[in-house]
């Protein structure tokens, strides 16, 4: 699941300088999350431009291009590799866009994909806009900000013909987004300040704000006005429609997912007869959407708030709840959830207290996120011993699989402390697992803490902090689903994604008792639980 980088090792990071570093042989880019607002935080803004992700490689004085699946482009682009190799640099990585612009310098898409079918690649602009590594040093855990001025200081003063910086801007978002949209552009990324570069992965410090056309009028729609549009323009038909659980679905044949050739219809009749399960982990909590409106190979969408004065079968909450933003959505019965995946969701997250009461946390999460180079095997033994040392604290805690690489462990709690306390708790117990063995977890996020580790992830432990909901889909090819297993089964499971679309209303069906047989909100965190882990509460 996306999401963002803690401050405390943004604080820590900004004093350490960066170490000299092997040069990988292939990165994958950060990628952006959709949003309809910005999270809360300080931001700086980019120009969304239309055109390929590419990344740079130097080394030993040669320059390869790499798209972002890691197909090397450099032989279709040798005027774009001859200004990098012009650069000067030694063992880099430099992240950018390659873009065709029109006339009024916006990048048009359509173009950009005639050139390359054309072989009349030689003027287009490349972007620049990251720098994950410099002359031999690991930047990824420097904050934003270093990477941006290196970066701004390589390309110089002078106008390159091919090669230009991706200029950052800072103002209230709708302002921003209005001034840019006017101008055409498809819309705006927003860069956390301080974060680190995350390769390949898709967090909530980069972020995606788009331009909505208005099909009947052709003009931009600024931010406020797009969020009011209650599905991208492509979802809307006037042909065949089917109906689920009195739902009716739009294009019901459109594939959400090509692996398994999933369709809408398909995605909903699902959901429909995993309603009685997935229902009483939303019911009476907000709810955020991972929305996948061009497939789950697609960019990803995540809708916490809707402006939308009126959602059929959606609980809209009250806005005093959650202000500053639009309304909290909420998800009690079946059609609220045929609807939500009409309207493109595929994933169900919830926050980790009820609505009525947001501000006493009943559950506390730890997310067991493996580097990919983890054996799976050793994700089974990193959970086994996370539970072993709840178990020592007196706490029961449940397991599901996340349905993408690790495990998802569930501490249910009465709603007796603040999330001040629960997050601290959270923390502790991370870096309690990072401290007796180090060879296995981290509690740090910056990649490089993370290789070989597993990274014992507190951070959703907070009041806006959601988790993608026990018996979800999740929006990644071959739809696995976040799975609830009792302990017995854990050393039985083949991956996190043990469970998916095609096996698991057979798991269901053939279940002796729940798995979670027993979660009831009633533990409690205390001074002796602070004390065996060394930590002790937050005050005040």
């Amino acid at each position: 699941m996306a999401k963002p980088l803690s401050e405390d090792r943004r604080s820590a990071a900004a004093d350490s300088p960066s170490e000299p570093a092997p040069l990988p042989t292939l990165l994958a880019p950060q990628r952006a999350t959709r949003v309809e607002q910005p999270p809360e935080g300080d931001w700086l803004f980019e120009i969304k431009h239309d055109g390929y992700r590419l990344m740079s490689r130097v080394s030993e004085g040669q320059v390869r291009l790499f798209n972002r699946e890691g197909t090397d482009w450099t032989a279709e682009l040798p005027r774009q590799a001859q200004a990098i190799a012009a650069l000067n640099l030694k063992e880099s990585w430099l992240d950018g866009k390659l873009v065709k612009a029109d006339a009024h310098g916006v990048a048009d898409y359509t173009a950009l994909q005639q050139a390359f079918e054309a072989g009349q690649c030689q003027d287009l602009q490349y972007y620049l806009f990251d720098l994950p590594f410099h002359d031999g040093h690991d930047l990824r855990e420097q904050p934003l900000e270093t990477r941006r001025s290196q970066l701004k200081r390589l390309l110089g003063t002078r106008r390159h013909s091919l090669l230009r910086f991706s200029e950052s801007f800072t103002a209230a978002t709708p302002d921003i987004l209005e001034g840019v949209c006017a101008l055409n552009h498809e819309g705006v990324i927003g860069k956390r300040r301080g974060s680190f570069y995350q390769d390949g992965q898709r967090t909530l410090d980069w972020i995606k704000l788009d331009c909505h056309i208005d099909q009947q009028h052709g003009a931009p729609l600024t931010e406020t006005q797009a969020r009011h549009t209650d599905e991208p323009s492509h979802d809307f038909s006037d042909g065949h429609r089917e109906s689920v659980a009195g739902v009716s679905l739009h294009e019901p044949e459109r594939i959400i997912d090509r692996d398994s050739q999933t369709s809408r219809l398909q995605l909903a009749a699902l959901y429909q007869r995993l309603g009685a399960w997935l229902l009483p982990q939303l019911k009476a909590r907000p709810v955020a959407l991972m929305r996948a409106p061009h497939g789950v190979e697609g960019d990803l969408f995540l809708q916490r708030h809707t402006e939308h004065p009126g959602v059929p079968h959606i609980n809209l909450l009250a806005p005093a709840l959650d202000t500053g933003h639009g309304r909290l959505m909420q998800i009690d019965r079946l059609p609220g959830v045929i609807e939500a995946v009409q309207r493109g969701a595929v994933e169900f997250h919830t926050w980790g207290a009820s609505s009525q009461r947001l501000d006493s946390p009943d559950r506390l999460v730890l997310d067991l996120d493996p580097d990919s180079t983890v054996p799976w095997r050793a994700v089974l033994e990193g959970t086994t011993q996370a539970l072993a040392l709840l178990d020592e604290l007196g706490l029961r805690g449940y397991l599901k699989t996340s349905g993408g690489k690790g495990m998802h462990v569930v501490i249910p709690l009465a709603r007796h402390a603040g999330w001040d306390e629960v997050r601290a708790f959270a923390k502790a117990i991370s870096h309690y697992l990072m401290t007796q063995m180090p060879e296995r977890f981290t509690a740090a996020q910056g990649p490089r803490s993370r290789v070989g580790r597993i990274f014992v992830d507190y951070l959703r432990n907070q009041r806006d902090g959601c988790m993608a909901a026990a018996y979800s889909l999740r929006a990644r090819p071959g739809l696995p689903v976040s799975t609830p297993v009792a302990r017995e089964e854990l050393q039985g499971l083949t991956s996190a994604r043990h469970w998916h679309a095609g096996n698991i209303l057979e798991r269901l069906e053939t279940l002796p008792q729940d798995p979670w047989k027993g979660y009831d909100n009633r533990q409690r965190l205390t001074a002796r639980m602070w004390a065996q882990l060394g930590a002790e509460p937050p005050h005040g």
